[in-house]
């Protein structure tokens, strides 16, 4: 086996795990995403986070708002270290990780723009929708 092109071999812990979270990142960013605003949207709904304060967005809003926000930082990072793997001279294993990255990671983070969208309308039930 060629250590150069070897994903595991030669390389510290900290080295393989920057690489291959080029590939998982964007999705872990969304997986969180997802269990985040469920768990914001459904809790929210049964407390008193649900009333908007006069007019405005409710705690419920601003949380998913939050957590959107967060998560698509931590897709955007991902998609920004794939395009650095891609561009780098390492071996080859690393460079297809950075260009399968870069093609998974902007994805995910489209999906939790467009998973957002609906969870206002929901919120709209529970009356903790956009006055």
């Amino acid at each position: 086996m060629n250590p150069e092109s070897s994903l595991s071999e030669g390389r510290p812990r900290g080295e393989r795990l920057r690489q291959w979270s080029c590939l998982w990142g964007g999705g872990l960013a969304w997986t969180l995403h997802l269990l985040a605003i469920w768990l914001i949207a459904e809790f929210g709904c049964v407390g008193e986070a649900r009333k908007p304060p006069g007019e405005g967005l409710s705690a419920v809003a601003w949380g998913i708002l939050a957590a959107t926000g967060i998560c698509l930082g931590l897709a955007g990072w991902a998609t920004r270290a794939s395009w650095r793997r891609a561009r780098s001279e390492r071996g080859s294993e690393a460079k297809f990780l950075g260009r399968t990255g870069l093609v998974l990671n902007p994805l995910f983070a489209l999906v939790i723009l467009a998973e957002t969208v609906p969870v206002f309308f929901y919120l709209e039930k529970c009356g903790s929708h956009i006055q």
